[in-house]
C-alpha cells in the first residue's frame, strides 16, 4: 500500500539550504526510509549508531550524490530553533530499545508548531502536516522514475519493518 504526498516541484540541488527548514527522507524508495531534519544549513538525525547533530548539509549532499541516494524533502512553512533540535536529539539518543528516527523529528515539529501529531510513521505524518499547511513544497533527488503525475507515493510499512532495518544496520 502507498500514501501519496504533495506535488514535487524541484530538485534539492536548486535550494539554498541555509534558508530552509524541512524533513529529509533518504533512501525514500526503501522500506523504511531514513528520516532527518534540516535546519538552516544543518542536518539532525537519530541513527542506529548514534545521533547526528549540526552536520553541514553540504557534506550530506555530497554523500547523497556520491551514493546516488533517492531523497524526498518536505519544506516547512515554520522555523525550528536550533536549541530545540539539539536538545531533542541529544535527549532521544541512538535507535535502541524500539526507538525510531521519526520520533525526535516529530517532537521537534510539535514543539515548533504547538500541534500534536499522534502518528508512528512518516507516511502518516506528512499528509497531516500538509493538511495543516505546514509544508510549503516538496523537492527531490533521483525520484523522477517514482513520480506519478508529479506526486510521490510513500510505501507503507510496519513497526516490525523498522526494527528489522535497525537491527540490520547494527550488524
Amino acid at each position: 500500500m502507498k500514501t501519496r504526498v504533495g506535488l514535487i516541484t524541484d530538485s534539492i540541488f536548486n535550494l539554498d539550504f541555509n534558508k530552509i527548514n524541512g524533513l529529509l527522507l533518504t533512501d525514500a524508495e526503501k522500506v523504511p526510509p531514513h528520516i532527518g531534519l534540516v535546519c538552516n544549513g544543518f542536518y539532525y538525525s537519530a541513527t542506529a549508531n548514534g545521533t547526528i547533530l549540526d552536520r553541514k548539509m553540504s557534506s550530506v549532499l555530497e554523500v547523497i550524490t556520491k551514493k546516488k541516494k533517492k531523497v524526498l524533502l518536505a519544506l516547512f512553512n515554520f522555523k525550528i530553533e536550533k536549541d530545540v533540535l539539539r536538545n531533542t536529539f541529544i535527549e532521544y539518543g541512538p535507535l535502541i530499545n524500539g526507538k525510531t528516527c521519526l520520533h525526535p523529528a516529530r517532537i521537534c515539529i510539535e514543539k515548533s508548531t504547538g500541534l500534536s501529531f499522534n502518528v508512528n510513521f512518516v507516511f502518516e505524518l506528512l499528509p497531516l502536516m500538509y493538511n495543516e499547511k505546514l509544508i510549503s513544497n516538496y523537492c527531490h533527488f533521483l525520484l523522477d522514475d517514482y513520480l506519478d503525475y508529479g506526486y510521490y507515493q510513500l510505501t507503507t510499512y510496519s513497526k516490525n519493518d523498522i526494527m528489522e532495518c535497525i537491527d540490520r544496520l547494527k550488524r
